[in-house]
């Protein structure tokens, strides 16, 4: 079960990065085994082939882990159908609760930013030769009506600076559902593309 849920987290986001990236409808992916810890997928088009480490960033709210607040969260909503996205999340006598939700443009920027900082930490101790990182900031698009995912990426990279500048990483790539949900930094050239 898990694997099957893990294939869907990459391949959607190997679908994100083609339509923001406007690769051809020609270009190709193939998901590379589980035992590959370095390379999770393999993209071709044109005269271009890569490979790609996939992950995913979600925000963290009150210092907490954004991947189990997004489990508690679709949790929830297969239970009772509403959810407040915006607030850490935990249990309590077996019900899942939620935090207060965010309510300055700080507390936003701050929980969207820290989890792509700790999709970037997760994976900087990679060793992938010739490969690019490709990160799903899943559902900051709804976070990022007063900033952009450009921002948050532009200040998360500048934070971990010359770890990801001596990453293995060509080039790392944030994106989300939205036409302006998409950023791209060249490690090796230590400039935004």
């Amino acid at each position: 079960m898990k694997r099957w849920v893990k294939v869907r987290e990459e391949t959607y986001a190997i679908k994100l990065l083609a339509d923001h990236a406007s690769y051809p409808d020609d270009a190709t992916f193939c998901l590379k085994p589980f035992a590959n810890p370095n390379i999770d997928a393999e993209i071709k088009f044109a005269n271009e082939k890569f490979n790609v480490q996939i992950t995913i960033a979600d925000p963290v709210w009150n210092g907490q882990n954004g991947g189990y607040d997004h489990r508690l969260v679709m949790e929830a909503l297969n239970s009772q159908g509403v959810v407040i996205g915006s607030s850490s999340m935990h249990r309590e006598n077996g019900k899942i609760v939620s935090g207060l939700p965010v309510k300055s443009f700080n507390q936003e920027f701050e929980g969207c930013r820290q989890g792509l900082i700790a999709a970037l930490r997760r994976k900087l101790r990679s060793r992938a030769e010739d490969c690019k990182l490709l990160i799903h900031a899943r559902g900051y698009s709804m976070h990022t009506m007063d900033f952009s995912l450009a921002n948050l990426a532009d200040s998360a990279i500048r934070e971990l600076g010359a770890e990801i500048n001596n990453s293995a990483f060509d080039e790392i790539f944030v994106v989300d559902e939205g036409d302006d949900q998409f950023f791209a930094y060249s490690c090796k050239r230590q400039a935004r593309c």
